[in-house]
């Protein structure tokens, strides 16, 4: 037993070895403390430490436990003069890091272990009056280590001397054994993940702006290999498996690709397909397309904000005039993958929110880009995104055909309103032609162009240019007569809240070509719960001959009951005086009396707005118009 053989100590020479010839030999001149070997060269004068010292005793207990070999030290004896007062101390020290070298491989990577622990059998430290510039060497056919020290060097053998030593011949074996080895031909699959992984085989550095860097490109090298060995890989779902790490690890080489067309496109662009890097990406790109839905959502978001590459230094580059590159990962459409991920949004139920999203949410957020709607129904706030799919469509086809088809193919208003959301808050050079583009392509959907212009109007204060935004609309009008509701609410809210001297609705017929009939003027109260407010901007647009009052009166509880729940009641009875202010301009006498007999019956059902609309029901009394009467 090992406890037993602790207290033994032997003196052996140089022919008292013993064992059989596979054994490693014993030096010279011996001592065995449990299953560790110390000696010499040749018999030393004297014995350069206590055998029986506690800590030496304690230090090869721990090398015999890791090892569960014998382990042979052997020392030049022309060393001993220079460490004749600290050879013990030293020695000690050596075994120890030895042993802790041994336990770290063994508690950290289990192959390396069985490997370097039964292939480490022997340390010779020999002295050299020069310090050599030769490395220590490990031979691993003998299991020796040799060290060689000068008179400059304070230890035998130093922390993890051993580690590195061990570990480099483990790499070296299997050098040996899957350098000339393709994925598919590889015998043991995790071995080979291992091996083509590790930070060794990353090669030298090569400039990928080179035909020469192009066809060489080690790392490109590795991401082929892997991408081909992945089919390999048996599936799993534990976070130390080949099959995770291997995942992961593709995943993380998005970057190596897209920096690669950024920096380099010109000469990625003019390398031949049959170049390493080519090669690879065509090898990575497959893997891509086969996994992409398959990674955890926070790789499957970091790779997929990746694929859309912008110039290095064409920021300013209007869309559709080649920002991104065109050439990035060929075979896989990021157009099409970024609807996809949009429908997911939409299957998930539109979340607005981190809560509602889901582990997905952040690739929602960059992808789809939402927009949520405030209290009053309108795009006041946005996520910070890149807005990415909106650009990247625009620049690969500033028609917005492809946009547009995805649109009325989905007919989701919730898509169509953040699309148009993200491309108006864009404000970018090209972005206002590209916008009109995809709002002229759903004129052929009512619904779907009805929810772009309500965002169109909702969003008209950061309109770059609004006289463009009024021409359109003056287009609108005369092309799409039964979608003129919606093209008099743009109208109010360029008048309201961008640029008031710009529409006169005195002159709007002669401008527009027509005034607006009750059935537009309807149209335009059903934008939304808010139309009324901007009643009276639009009055002098209306045509005669109708009640106003017949239209107005059955949408104002929806009006009222938002402004009530949202804002105040004043503001909202400020929007009523206007509108009785203009039927008091036309002398509208049946109009007001209509509007007196809503307001009444309002307040007798909400008592609590009788002091913010008594002015209006004073004011719609006969002969009462005026506050001053």
């Amino acid at each position: 037993m090992l406890a037993a053989a602790a207290g033994l100590l032997a003196l052996a020479s140089c022919g008292g070895a013993g064992g059989s010839g596979s054994e490693t030999p014993r030096p010279a001149s011996a001592v065995v403390i449990n299953t560790v070997i110390i000696g010499f060269t040749r018999d030393p004068d004297e014995l350069p430490f206590n055998p029986r010292a506690a800590r030496l005793q304690q230090a090869t207990q721990q090398l015999t436990a890791i090892a569960g070999h014998p382990v042979t030290f052997q020392f030049d004896v022309a060393l001993l003069p220079q460490w004749q007062s600290s050879f013990e101390s030293a020695l000690i020290d050596a075994i120890e890091n030895v042993a802790r070298d041994l336990q770290w491989l063994h508690d950290h990577d289990a192959a390396e272990f069985a490997f370097g622990d039964p292939a480490f059998k022997r340390i010779e430290c020999s002295y050299v009056a020069v310090p050599s510039r030769d490395k220590d060497a490990f031979d691993p056919d003998s299991g020796t280590l040799r060290i060689h020290l000068s008179s400059e060097d304070g230890q035998f053998v130093p922390r993890d001397e051993v580690l590195r030593e061990v570990r480099e011949a483990y790499w070296q074996s299997l050098d040996r054994r899957f350098g000339n080895v393709e994925p598919e031909q590889a015998d043991d699959v995790d071995l080979y993940f291992k091996w083509i992984t590790n930070d060794r085989n990353w090669g030298e550095y090569v400039d990928l702006g080179t035909q020469e860097g192009l066809a060489e490109a080690p790392r490109a090298v590795r991401i082929g290999r892997v991408a081909r060995l992945f089919p390999r890989i048996a599936a799993s779902s534990a976070d130390d498996s080949t099959y995770v790490r291997a995942r992961k690890w593709l995943a993380e080489q998005v970057g190596y690709f897209a920096d690669a067309y950024a920096e380099h496109e010109a000469a990625v662009r003019s390398s031949p397909a049959t170049s390493v890097f080519h090669r690879a990406e065509a090898a990575w790109v497959a893997w891509l397309g086969a996994n992409v839905d398959r990674l955890p959502a926070h790789d499957r978001f970091e790779v997929v904000d990746r694929l859309a590459v912008e110039r290095r230094g064409d920021r300013e580059r209007p869309l559709g005039h080649g920002r991104y590159v065109d050439i990035a990962f060929p075979g896989f459409d990021y157009l099409a993958y970024a609807m996809k991920v949009t429908d997911e949004w939409a299957a998930a139920g539109h979340p607005m929110k981190s809560d509602d999203g889901g582990d997905q949410w952040l690739l929602f957020i960059h992808v789809a880009c939402p927009a949520p709607r405030d209290a009053y129904g309108r795009h006041s706030s946005f996520f910070s995104c890149n807005h990415t799919l909106y650009q990247y469509a625009m620049d690969r086809d500033p028609s917005m055909k492809g946009l547009a088809a995805y649109l009325l193919a989905r007919k989701d208003p919730v898509i169509t309103e953040a699309a148009f959301v993200d491309l108006i808050r864009l404000r970018e050079q090209g972005t206002y032609d590209a916008t009109v583009s995809l709002w002229r392509a759903l004129e052929g959907d009512p619904s779907e162009w009805k929810v772009a212009t309500g965002v169109v109007a909702d969003q008209v204060g950061i309109v770059p240019d609004v006289t463009l935004l009024y021409d359109e609309a003056q287009r609108q009008w005369r092309a799409l007569p039964a979608q003129r509701g919606a093209t008099l609410y743009l109208v109010a809210l360029i008048q309201d809240e961008a640029h008031r001297d710009l529409v006169d609705g005195k002159t709007f017929a002669r401008t527009f070509g027509s005034q607006a009939s009750e059935a537009d003027f309807a149209g335009f109260l059903d934008q939304n719960a808010m139309a009324p407010g901007y009643a009276a901007s639009v009055w002098p647009a209306l045509t005669a001959g109708w009640s106003r009052a017949g239209v107005i009166v059955p949408r104002l509880d929806r009006f009222l009951d938002l402004e009530r729940n949202v804002s105040t009641m004043a503001m909202a009875s400020r929007s009523v005086d206007g509108i009785v202010s203009r039927m008091c301009d036309d002398h509208a006498a049946k109009d007001i009396a209509q509007m007196h007999a809503y307001l009444e019956r309002r307040v007798s059902t909400h008592a609590s707005e009788q002091k913010d609309l008594e002015t209006l029901l004073y004011r719609t009394i006969p002969g009462h118009c005026s506050t001053g009467d």
